[in-house]
């Protein structure tokens, strides 16, 4: 009777992932939402104020990590008031969760970039993908269009939806919408800019941490999920350094391997090719591949959410 009721208090944080998972999934919006926007907005400003013009300097990094808690603390603290006072936490937590996982904007924009690319207008392609990429568009061509679109969507969605939905079921909305802001702070200030390669160090250097976690396990989600006929390889790929990286490259060597086409290879990025690592599978990645990623990401988090609600449910009878 304990562990019944255990179950039900517990649902009620696991339906609120799955109502906005299906909010994002359905709504469609050509641009962010306000408060990503004026956040955004509010970091390149602060940036332009406190940046000392030796960019490579300690200064810079002790700028970038003060500029960074005076942004944030304040909204947090406030909103931490708010919740202990809300009367139906419930509520509270799906408008935080609205904002913290928003994730139409990207959505909608890698959709209609591979409409575009489907019907042969390659550069309205690239110029819908360049709205949400810091790399060049201009160049790409078609398998590199394909490519930056399925890499985007399966690492935008790690980022913004899986990782945050992750922290809200362990530490709350409140925690969440803290990540979200971090996380948006070091895609505004990006790290790969010569500019902010020392201002936004600390601040990569947290959504890094805090994304390792929740994205590892969604890779190992994926790879139990999409490869049942071939457990080796999926081991194999585990078992190596690539797949633990805390870089990008473990969503990538999964993506690949599920669709088995080829992800990754040189981008340019601040007019400077960066050459990267060609991971998954044997041939190269079409149309159709990236819809079948959106899906696999899709079902592979709703399973992980899942497994995170019984787990933690089974903790919280075993503690009471």
């Amino acid at each position: 009777m304990e562990f019944a009721f255990t179950l039900l208090d517990a649902s009620q944080p696991l339906l609120v992932c799955f109502v906005i998972i299906i909010i994002g999934k359905r709504w469609r919006r050509q641009t962010p939402l306000f408060f990503v926007s004026f956040w955004q907005l509010l970091c390149r400003r602060i940036s332009e104020k406190v940046l000392p013009d030796n960019v490579n300097s300690q200064q810079a990094v002790i700028s970038g990590a003060l500029a960074l808690s005076i942004l944030s603390l304040p909204i947090i603290i406030i909103l931490f008031i708010l919740y202990y006072f809300a009367q139906y936490k419930w509520a509270f937590d799906v408008l935080i969760l609205f904002v913290a996982a928003d994730f139409a904007f990207v959505e909608t924009i890698t959709s209609q970039s591979m409409v575009a690319l489907k019907n042969n207008k390659k550069q309205l392609a690239k110029d819908q993908l360049q709205k949400i990429v810091l790399r060049e568009t201009k160049a790409l061509s078609e398998l590199g269009l394909i490519k930056a679109n399925v890499e985007t969507y399966a690492l935008r969605y790690s980022y913004q939806v899986v990782t945050v939905l992750f922290y809200y079921l362990l530490f709350g909305s409140v925690f969440a919408l803290f990540y979200r802001l971090l996380y948006e702070t070091a895609l505004t200030n990006n790290i790969k800019l010569t500019r902010y390669r020392r201002y936004s160090l600390v601040n990569y250097t947290i959504v890094r941490l805090l994304v390792y976690l929740p994205v590892q396990l969604l890779n190992a989600t994926l790879l139990i999920l999409y490869t049942i006929k071939a457990p080796k390889r999926a081991i194999s790929v585990m078992r190596s350094k690539v797949f633990w990286a805390l870089e990008g490259s473990s969503t990538f060597t999964t993506i690949g391997l599920i669709i088995n086409r080829k992800i990754g290879g040189p981008i340019m990025l601040d007019g400077v090719k960066k050459r990267r690592m060609r991971v998954g599978g044997n041939s190269e990645p079409k149309i159709v591949d990236f819809y079948l990623v959106k899906h696999a990401v899709l079902f592979a988090s709703l399973l992980f959410f899942g497994l995170v609600f019984a787990a933690k449910a089974v903790l919280q009878s075993i503690t009471f």
